[in-house]
């Protein structure tokens, strides 16, 4: 790939893109996106120090691999609204020395979908507090089918677990039963 084809991506990607030069921190080059997501123009952008468009980051220093990674910054732009940025930085060569590629996004909607995720998150934990298990040894009558509390109170099976869940009972009988107590053969099924 040529000069020209890399010069048409940089123009036209999606993503701001910032060119900085290594030692001086000085903007040398900003496609449009990047423009846009500022709220300048690219002219605007080029020549200006890296540093005061990103007050909350640190400037530019070496070596090259304190610099390599993905920050999320929230920006002041030219117009006095704020972006929250993510920014990929990343060392290139340039010209004759060192140039600091940065990726420039939009970070709302990254943003939007993490408090989403710790609001289920947060929905889910209270969820299972609220739910009991039954577990352990139930001491229960053999006759009757009462079932001992930790108060030593015996209560019928039904209070006892819906009293410690959120289940529900619903009363029938059982074909064994009906033939045994009323004579009935109920069909199964």
């Amino acid at each position: 790939m040529n000069s020209d084809h890399y010069r048409s991506v940089f123009d036209h990607s999606m993503d701001g893109l910032l060119v900085a030069d290594c030692d001086s921190g000085v903007i040398l080059k900003a496609n449009a996106s990047a423009a846009k997501l500022l709220g300048y123009d690219a002219q605007e952008l080029t020549g200006r120090a890296f540093a005061s468009l990103f007050p909350d980051l640190p400037p530019p220093s070496r070596p090259p691999e304190v610099l390599d990674g993905v920050f999320s910054i929230e920006f002041l732009r030219k117009d006095g609204g704020s972006a929250n940025l993510d920014l990929t930085l990343t060392i290139l060569p340039w010209k004759e020395g060192c140039g600091i590629l940065v990726s420039l996004r939009d970070g709302r909607e990254r943003i939007a979908e993490e408090r989403e995720r710790e609001r289920l998150i947060a929905e889910l934990e209270a969820a299972l507090e609220s739910v009991q298990t039954l577990r352990g040894l139930l001491p229960i009558c053999a006759h009757c089918k009462k079932i001992r509390d930790d108060q030593g109170y015996w209560r019928k099976v039904e209070t006892y677990i819906e009293e410690r869940s959120l289940a529900e009972f619903s009363h029938g009988i059982c074909p064994e039963c009906a033939k045994e107590h009323f004579g009935y053969e109920k069909p199964e099924g």
